[in-house]
């Protein structure tokens, strides 16, 4: 037998735990239904779990080789849910890393969504600042602005500037990077990007300063945002009209390095979708 091959099938019939991690799996197999998402190699990884004694534990073992998807596209973790029958409000992933995913960050004009994504984004190792205005501004004749009452085309162009945010996105968190992405982006649309974004963990940030403090902000800055829109208006908009999903933020009363850091430190349990 060659070396390679003895060290292969160590691995393929090895299986160690953590202190504590045999008896948690025990405990949680007697109550909730368990699935295993892996990226890897399907026979290793079936093997591994047999030699453990845990295999039986299992509703869905999805690996990566078999489904043509690694984590963390999103459709590896659909194909789990279909096997185990549940939506995704009703589990746990469970992962080896709580920094890693996409931060999507929405509010009005002028509630700080640009300074405070990059703050966000510049606290990974490896971190990418996704502005989504910047779609917009790329069309140099044709554009159509998105205004009170907008026509068919305004919408059809804010739904492509949205798809193509999402797909660099992807993209770059597909290469290893964490990503920040930032946009106005409210109504029944926020639902519609959270659903164009193919990867997960996925995390929503929704800033809520006030209006006073948003007409603050606006006068002090050298862009102006307002005009045909109301401040009154689009907060109304994004109050009564935006599906409440992620983490609501009132940031009036913060920097925005306050912001960003409220937002590092309860991001985890409150914005994850």
């Amino acid at each position: 037998m060659k070396i390679d091959d003895y060290d292969w099938n160590y691995f393929c019939n090895t299986c160690y735990f953590e202190d504590g991690a045999e008896e948690l799996l025990h405990s949680l197999n007697a109550s909730y239904k368990l699935g295993v998402i892996s990226n890897g190699v399907s026979v290793a990884q079936r093997k591994r779990l047999t030699a453990g004694n845990i295999y039986d534990m299992f509703e869905s073992i999805v690996v990566s080789d078999e489904a043509g998807i690694r984590k963390p596209r999103k459709e590896i973790f659909d194909l789990s849910l279909n096997e185990l029958g549940l939506s995704n409000h009703e589990v746990l992933f469970v992962g080896d890393s709580i920094t890693d995913g996409i931060f999507l960050i929405t509010g009005v004009m002028a509630s700080g969504k640009s300074t405070v994504a990059q703050l966000l984004a510049e606290k990974f190792a490896k971190g990418v600042h996704v502005r989504g205005d910047m779609f917009r501004k790329m069309i140099v004749s044709g554009r159509e602005e998105v205004l009170p009452n907008a026509g068919e085309e305004a919408l059809r162009q804010l739904r492509l500037r949205y798809r193509l945010t999402a797909a660099t996105a992807d993209a770059y968190f597909e290469a290893g990077f964490n990503v920040v992405l930032q946009d106005v982006i409210l109504g029944p649309m926020l639902q519609e990007m959270a659903e164009l974004l193919r990867n997960r963990p996925l995390y929503v940030i929704v800033l809520t300063p006030n209006q006073e403090e948003i007409a603050k902000r606006e006068a002090s800055r050298p862009k102006k945002g307002y005009g045909l829109w109301s401040i009154a208006e689009l907060d109304r908009q994004l109050r009564d009209e935006t599906p409440k999903m992620g983490m609501w933020l009132d940031s009036s009363s913060l920097s925005p390095e306050e912001t960003a850091e409220e937002i590092w430190q309860r991001v985890w349990t409150e914005a994850r979708i």
